[in-house]
């Protein structure tokens, strides 16, 4: 023990990472004088010297906030003083687009509306950053109009993704703060409800998206323990959960309240689909298992009907191409019709009918440009045998058109 605590006084400068666990996985890449068990004995070794060596601790706080971190746990509140959340809610959402939207116009709405329309001074009060923010977001949305975007969808259509989807998310983000009720002090709660604006509930039965988000993220360290492995929280965020907390906020509930709605609506193709994806990883890190099998079966279903979208213009591109294809195929130059003269004029010499009308009729299917003779002329015109030709000819004229043509040197 003695000589690998000599081997880390030696090999920690400048190899102590962002975190604990990268700072070891680094360490070992440096072959330590260890043959077992070299994580466990890393590990052991640091906390004690983190422990014995104050003037190592000065040097290297990080490390030193690591271990002392990692030796906490996320505490319970006492039933007493624990928050109580109501269990049942009513969630309706309501999109505008402009004239031709059509809302339900009820007191939920109402009172919907008359949050979103005070969200921004909410956010002031919970985030004094947020005044800064919005601004910054109402100049990039400026910007973003000069910038274009593909709208597969109508405005209603858009709708019709982004309301199940923003309801999915503000079911899960209760949810959690529900069952993990244990870990939040009631009188935290109390406090944020009161200083949102306008006040929530403190048994959040009226707590919007916004206010769950802004308190998850206002209050994170309620449910993980920073630079360590004690989470609430799953999946590939579980250590990290406010990025993909914040990014949801900043990127998909802000632009919903406060994003400029263009004639073609909100929400452009790429903001659906980074609004479905954001949706999935913060319901993953909730790990509200429910809810993400419900936005993974609308993200399919939005992937589904844009590769439609997509595919569309190329399958009329292609029925186009081939129309003009075929048209050009039947349509004939100035030389073929010359030759299609020629041929209809010379044949009639070498045939005859028991009706004279056949023969004029021959004339008139070359100089009509007719299909089916067109057709049967193609099909001659590379036989080298004369005879042939016409005797094939006689066949194919006496049973498309009903003739009865012979050939004058033969019989048909």
């Amino acid at each position: 023990m003695a000589k690998l605590s000599k081997w880390l006084r030696g090999n920690l400068k400048d190899n102590v990472k962002e975190t604990l666990g990268e700072t070891i996985e680094h360490l070992l890449k440096l072959k330590p004088p260890v043959k077992k068990n070299k994580r466990r004995a890393l590990m052991s070794s640091l906390r004690d010297l983190m422990k014995k060596d104050e003037a190592l601790r000065k040097e290297y706080e990080s490390l030193d906030v690591w271990f002392t971190e990692k030796e906490k746990n996320l505490k319970t509140v006492d039933k007493e003083n624990r928050a109580t959340f109501k269990k049942a809610r009513v969630i309706q959402y309501s999109i505008s687009y402009g004239a031709d939207s059509i809302q339900t116009q009820n007191s939920n709405n109402i009172a919907r509306e008359h949050a979103v329309s005070t969200n921004i001074k909410e956010l002031q009060e919970i985030d004094p950053l947020n005044g800064q923010k919005a601004k910054k977001e109402e100049v990039e949305n400026l910007s973003s109009l000069r910038i274009p975007h593909k709208f597969s969808f109508p405005a209603s259509k858009q709708g019709s993704y982004v309301e199940p989807i923003l309801e999915h998310v503000e079911k899960a983000l209760f949810r959690f703060v529900v069952k993990y009720q244990d870990y939040i002090p009631s009188n935290i709660v109390k406090e944020f409800a009161i200083k949102c604006n306008p006040p929530r509930n403190i048994d959040f039965s009226d707590a919007d998206i916004l206010c769950l988000l802004n308190f998850i993220i206002k209050h994170i360290s309620l449910f993980i323990i920073p630079h360590s492995d004690k989470t609430l929280f799953h999946g590939e965020y579980k250590l990290k959960p406010l990025d993909v907390l914040k990014s949801f906020k900043i990127e998909a509930r802000n632009h919903y309240a406060h994003g400029i709605t263009q004639s073609e609506g909100k929400w452009n193709d790429e903001k659906l689909q980074r609004l479905s994806t954001l949706a999935l990883e913060l319901v993953d890190c909730l790990g509200d298992e429910n809810a993400f099998e419900s936005l993974l079966e609308i993200k399919r279903n939005l992937s589904s009907e844009l590769a439609e979208q997509y595919a569309l213009p190329l399958k009329r591109k292609h029925e186009s191409d081939e129309d003009e294809f075929q048209e050009k195929k039947r349509r004939m130059t100035d030389e073929e019709l010359g030759e299609l003269m020629d041929f209809a004029l010379d044949i009639i010499n070498k045939l005859e009918s028991e009706s004279e009308e056949h023969l004029n009729q021959i004339v008139r299917l070359a100089v009509d440009k007719n299909e089916a003779f067109i057709n049967i002329w193609r099909s001659l015109i590379t036989r080298k045998d004369e005879n042939v030709k016409i005797q094939k000819f006689i066949s194919l004229m006496n049973v498309r058109f009903d003739m009865n043509l012979k050939n004058k040197i033969g019989t048909n």
